[in-house]
């Protein structure tokens, strides 16, 4: 199972390709990911601001 594919002009992850423990977070799932960082509660990808 790939960590991540395209899917038109959009970047999907996939969640179970990340190792994590049971009692994790969402943010600790995304601290995983490439090119995804978290600073603050803001959530950055390619260096664009996401919300929730």
């Amino acid at each position: 199972m790939p960590p991540s594919q395209m899917k038109g002009d959009t970047l999907q992850y996939n969640a179970d390709a990340y190792k994590v423990n049971p009692d994790a977070s969402g943010e600790d799932l995304i601290r995983k990911m490439p090119g995804i960082t978290v600073e603050n509660g803001t959530v950055k990808a390619g260096g664009k601001k996401y919300g929730k």
